[in-house]
C-alpha cells in the first residue's frame, strides 16, 4: 500500500480508509463464503510482489494474501453477467454514479 495511515496525502484518504474497512471486514469474516476459491498470488491481476520499484509503505496484511478454502473456481472473465468481475447492476450503478 502506497499509503501507511490517516496522514496520508487528502487525495488518498477516502481509498485509504475504503482500504483498511475491507481488510477489517474480511478479517472478522464480514464477507459470506460461497465456497470460491481463490488465490491472490495466482490471478491475471496484479499482485502484491509486481511492482518491485515501487517502495512498500505498508504490506498487505498476511490474511489478505492467503489462498480461500473454496472448492469452486469461478471465472469471472468468463461468467455471463459480469463486467470486470462486478455483476452488470452494479457496474450500471457504478457509471450512473459517475454521470
Amino acid at each position: 500500500m502506497q499509503y501507511a495511515d490517516e496522514n496520508a496525502a487528502s487525495y488518498q484518504r477516502d481509498t485509504f480508509r475504503l482500504l483498511r474497512e475491507i481488510e477489517q471486514r474480511y478479517a472478522e469474516g464480514y464477507y459470506a463464503d460461497h465456497g470460491i476459491w481463490f488465490d491472490p498470488h495466482d490471478f491475471d491481476g496484479a499482485g502484491p510482489n509486481d511492482y518491485p520499484d515501487v517502495p512498500v509503505v505498508r504490506p498487505v496484511p498476511a490474511l489478505m494474501l492467503q489462498p480461500t478454502d473454496g472448492r469452486e473456481y469461478v471465472d469471472l472473465d468468463e461468467a455471463d453477467g459480469y463486467d470486470e468481475g462486478l455483476p452488470f447492476d452494479v457496474v450500471e450503478r457504478l457509471h450512473a454514479l459517475l454521470d
